[in-house]
């Protein structure tokens, strides 16, 4: 018998469907007021997991942003371990790296009977001592600054620069012969020559010596050529990539015990 109902209440006729409908409200009352707060529980959810999954997006977007940084910071400092960091040219392992590439090339060529020629030219600054003597390290640097970009701009496309160590300068020069590669030195060598650098501690050739002339800054150049098979002018064809670099270090010296300012190849 429900709680709080008389016998008499119990007992009597008509109070059976009311009591019936009274439970009936009072069970779908607590019903709603569950389903109520089983509603607002999971709307409260789902707003938090939106909220997570908007800081979670914030962080993604994050996370993309230092990623894409990251890789632009690698990709910058594998370009900056190839460079030389005052010329902005080729340092020596990368412009070797490229060289021994192209000998490869070339090698497998030769033994495939065909020929892929390709040229050295060592450059090396004159009397560059005696301009840093005269007017400091400062000045050296700039002059061989300005001496690197003239040759960056004056080589092709398909070339590849380097410095080589001090005031020493390569080319490497694929798919020219000796003839074309000396056709590129002489162009070289007049760049520099153009650039109307004053050299207070070059002496003056004897073709300069008027009372108007002033001493400008030049460059020596020597030129090898590799990647050709062996022939009646070269019987001996250099076999290695350094090979091709100690022929054309050998002119340049030829080149400035010749009176410098000057090409000589092969």
């Amino acid at each position: 018998m429900a709680k709080g109902l008389s016998t008499k209440h119990a007992r009597s006729p008509h109070l059976g469907p009311k009591l019936l409908g009274w439970c009936i409200q009072m069970l779908h009352g607590g019903r709603r007021r569950r389903l109520q707060r089983e509603v607002h529980r999971l709307r409260r959810q789902i707003a938090q997991l939106r909220e997570d999954n908007r800081a979670l997006a914030d962080r993604n977007d994050t996370v993309e942003q230092l990623s894409a940084e990251l890789m632009r910071f690698n990709l910058d400092l594998s370009q900056a371990s190839r460079l030389d960091p005052m010329t902005g040219l080729l340092n020596r392992a990368a412009f070797e790296a490229l060289l021994g590439q192209e000998h490869a090339l070339a090698a497998t060529a030769v033994a495939q009977g065909r020929s892929r020629p390709y040229s050295v030219i060592m450059i090396d600054v004159d009397h560059f001592k005696a301009f840093n003597d005269a007017l400091g390290h400062p000045a050296g640097d700039q002059c061989l600054i300005r001496v690197a970009q003239a040759v960056q701009q004056a080589v092709r496309k398909s070339d590849a620069v380097g410095r080589y160590g001090g005031e020493e300068l390569i080319v490497l020069c694929p798919g020219l012969d000796t003839p074309d590669a000396t056709h590129l030195a002489e162009r070289l060598r007049l760049a520099v020559r153009e650039l109307a650098i004053e050299h207070p501690a070059r002496p003056l050739a004897p073709a300069e010596d008027k009372p108007s002339a002033r001493p400008v800054v030049t460059v020596s150049l020597g030129l090898a050529t590799g990647g050709k098979p062996a022939n009646a002018a070269q019987p001996d064809p250099p076999t290695q990539a350094s090979a091709v670099v100690v022929a054309a270090d050998r002119l340049l010296y030829r080149a400035k015990h010749a009176g410098r300012d000057r090409v000589i190849a092969a």
